[in-house]
């Protein structure tokens, strides 16, 4: 494989490249330093290939308007942009020296719950400075979160990485309806589906993070990435208390509040859910717990069952959960919680399985996954069995009188199997080019599957793509996007 390109020893802007820190799915990151003060920064610079497509470049450049946006201690600060003579973009940000958060995964954990509280409250803090300004980040994960070390005060997080993040509640510049982006054992159901994505999503994946930080593994666990969507999307989490016992009853309930299914079943914002985060984390260590600043418009909480604490870790009683609300109230009022295994995620009728997938093609970004959905990713869990009744005494048999058999039926013939309808594209749809390829390439490993020999569709997809390539306008695209969904029909088992 050809080693990228580098631009060590060349200068950018006021400052010199010295060397390569690190290389991600957009980007090369380099540090640099000005050479009269000698202050250092890191030069992430777009590779020279995708510098040439529009469609990166607009997320290289939303992702510094998204720093820009946020402001926080919390969120890496970007504060230069520009382009080489080569054509490469490239930003300047302020320079970190610590660890990232993969490297404490794989070196610590599974670590302390205080010390996790800890860095969730920072996050949260970082998150809410961002869902303030209408920035959803979308690819929370241990790659993109990054412990910074001064040495001349403690520790605290920083968040990296907003090149696939959503701005200003509109349509991203990185993905449209029906397009789900992020990576895989950090993805919220919907976001996995394609769906509309909100402050709660961050909420989940950073849910994900501290169930990781608390046991040293992912949430689910899967033989491939499209199988760990599919739980993601479909099964319950397993409870943090189930791999490791120690850690506090509240603290498990907390982590399975950010992964509910629903959205708007998690915590409302991420400033209650840091509030929530420093309240467990001071009353562990022994000090006060923060009152609430104002009268709280939720209702008071269930009495706490008797010689229940935060302390003294027990097995989860079998009783109604309290309402996510009135935890919150507990959590930051610092009152025991009545705690209980929250309800398994709602089911959705037709049968048990999966009952169907669309296309998913993998790209790399920002140092994540984009994942591409061409169709609907349905999941619905097995059905649970009813209880078992209690056995009915055996009813007396009584012979039923001989009566003649009646004639026999004709047989029934099976009715045709319908044709597999043709998709209509709708009006007004807008298409771009790069759908249209990762829709290319997916048909692609697709035909590959199925050891086509006469070679009839590989020939219609090379004329597909090359007609994707020539394509100008919107209305030629979406006439590629018809020829595409012939050549799926007929790959259609």
């Amino acid at each position: 494989m050809p080693q990228p390109k580098t631009f060590s020893g060349h200068r950018v802007g006021e400052y010199e490249l010295v060397s390569r820190i690190g290389i991600g799915g957009m980007g090369i990151v380099y540090e640099g330093r000005h050479p009269i003060i000698g202050k250092r920064v890191a030069v992430k610079v777009l590779k020279a290939k995708l510098s040439q497509d529009p469609v990166f470049v607009e997320r290289f450049v939303s992702e510094a308007r998204a720093v820009n946006e946020a402001r926080h201690r919390g969120i890496v600060d970007i504060f230069g942009f520009g382009q080489l003579p080569d054509g490469s973009h490239y930003f300047v940000m302020e320079y970190l020296e610590g660890q990232g958060f993969e490297r404490i995964v794989k070196e610590r954990a599974p670590l302390p719950a205080t010390e996790v509280l800890l860095y969730a409250e920072q996050i949260c803090a970082a998150l809410h400075a961002a869902h303030t300004a209408n920035v959803i980040h979308r690819d929370i994960k241990p790659s993109n979160l990054f412990l910074v070390d001064t040495g001349r005060e403690p520790p605290y997080v920083k968040l990296l990485d907003f090149g696939i993040a959503k701005l200003g509640g509109g349509v991203s510049v990185t993905t449209q309806t029906g397009v789900a982006v992020g990576t895989p054992d950090y993805m919220s159901p919907e976001q996995a589906k394609g769906g509309e994505v909100s402050a709660q999503s961050d909420i989940y994946a950073l849910g994900c993070v501290m169930f990781e930080l608390l046991t040293g593994r992912h949430v689910f666990l899967g033989n491939n990435d499209v199988e760990v969507i599919v739980k993601h999307v479909q099964e319950a989490p397993p409870h943090v208390a189930d791999l490791r016992p120690d850690v506090p009853a509240q603290v498990d309930q907390l982590v399975w509040w950010m992964l509910k299914k629903e959205a708007s079943e998690r915590p409302l914002s991420c400033e209650l859910l840091g509030r929530a985060c420093q309240s467990l984390r001071q009353r562990l260590e022994g000090g006060p717990a923060p009152r609430p600043s104002q009268p709280s418009l939720i209702p008071a909480p269930s009495p706490a069952p008797p010689g229940r604490t935060l302390h003294t870790p027990a097995p989860l009683p079998q009783k109604p959960a309290t309402s996510e609300h009135a935890l919150a109230d507990e959590l930051l009022a610092g009152e025991p919680v009545e705690l209980s295994k929250p309800k398994a995620p709602k089911k959705s009728g037709g049968g048990g399985g999966l009952v169907a997938f669309g296309a998913l093609a993998v790209l790399v970004a920002g140092g994540g996954y984009a994942w591409w959905r061409y169709g609907a990713l349905l999941a619905a869990p097995a059905v649970e069995p009813a209880p078992l009744a209690a056995p009915e005494p055996a009813p007396v048999v009584v012979p039923a009188p001989v009566v003649a058999a009646p004639p026999t039926p004709e047989p029934v013939r099976p009715a045709p199997k319908p044709k597999r309808p043709r998709k209509v594209i709708p009006a007004g749809t807008v298409i771009t080019k790069e759908q249209l390829f990762q829709r290319v390439f997916f048909l692609e490993k697709r035909l590959g599957a199925t050891g086509d020999t006469d070679g009839v569709l590989l020939q219609q997809l090379s004329e597909a793509r090359v007609a994707a390539k020539k394509a100008a306008t919107n209305d030629e695209r979406v006439e590629v996007a018809r020829q595409l969904d012939e050549i799926e029909v007929l790959l259609a088992p």
